[in-house]
């Protein structure tokens, strides 16, 4: 099974010399899309603009297993914290277990030596080549405070020498009730595999930085969706999505919102006061667990 996806279009004979197009939730311009006679997806309104290599599919190597490049197991994304020039690696730490065909979990205090190394795929297809990261970044308090990174589900990458993407930003915005939000990545059931970005309805906000949504697509598959970026509608980061599953309402997920995934990653970064001390700014986090079964 390919870990990338790539679309073509059959076009006219005439059309033969038109350029290959740029696929995703957006169109490209300077290009006359009416005359061109394809089954292409359309632009969903209000949909943000994904940059290109921001969105990656994540592999690992571990003592407990691999998750090869062969095998797509879930999403990734490049964070840039604010007022600074580094950018980040994120995904979903319940990748590194059993769900993906791994011995065990691997837990947050063994990060730095069970992993032996791990890399990513453009989550679109837009290159082939496989990138190298740098260590994870393991919690300086893991083994005193095991229950909060594993109530938090992700995991941070150096993102190395050889990922050169584009890093999603953060922002001031916060998430409300009944706002729409874009979870972006690629789906392998339910819409175009070109489609970048999937419309979310906020159902629940919890004080400890959980959110609840419901998909408006109900044909959206949930393979590989996981550690996928939640965007606002101006395309910073909303939060990370961690968990999907399709209830007898539709489709709906989980995630943890872009504040409490700021304090993380600063935290992991160093970047907090509280880091030394190991605190995550007495959050109380909820585990994604727990969210996901009340929906």
């Amino acid at each position: 099974m390919t870990t990338l996806f790539k679309t073509g279009y059959a076009l006219p004979t005439a059309l033969l010399i038109i350029p290959f197009l740029t696929m995703g939730c957006d169109s490209t311009p300077g290009v006359d899309r009416s005359q061109l006679i394809i089954n292409k997806p359309s632009k969903i309104e209000g949909s943000p603009d994904v940059p290109e290599y921001s969105v990656w599919r994540p592999f690992f190597v571990t003592d407990a297993g691999d998750v090869s490049s062969g095998t797509t197991v879930g999403t990734a994304f490049l964070a840039q914290l604010p007022d600074s020039d580094n950018s980040y690696l994120v995904t979903a730490s319940h990748l590194l277990g059993p769900t993906t065909g791994l011995t065990r979990d691997i837990s947050p205090n063994e990060w730095g030596t069970a992993i032996k190394s791990a890399s990513v795929g453009d989550a679109f297809g837009a290159t082939d080549a496989v990138k190298q990261l740098g260590r994870p970044l393991t919690p300086a308090d893991a083994k005193q405070n095991e229950l909060k990174w594993l109530d938090l589900d992700i995991i941070v990458f150096d993102k190395g020498k050889s990922l050169k993407g584009n890093p999603l930003q953060f922002s001031n915005e916060t998430i409300q009730v009944g706002q729409r939000l874009w979870m972006a990545t690629a789906l392998f059931e339910g819409a175009s595999p070109s489609q970048k970005c999937h419309e979310v309805k906020v159902v629940d906000v919890d004080s400890s930085g959980s959110i609840r949504y419901a998909f408006e697509n109900p044909k959206v598959s949930f393979r590989a969706t996981d550690g996928a970026p939640l965007l606002f509608d101006s395309g910073a980061i909303a939060g990370i999505h961690l968990r999907g599953q399709t209830i007898e309402s539709g489709p709906v997920g989980s995630g943890l919102d872009s504040k409490a995934l700021q304090s993380a990653l600063q935290e992991l970064a160093g970047q907090t006061t509280t880091s030394a001390k190991g605190a995550v700014s007495a959050r109380g986090l909820a585990t994604s667990a727990r969210f996901a079964s009340q929906l």
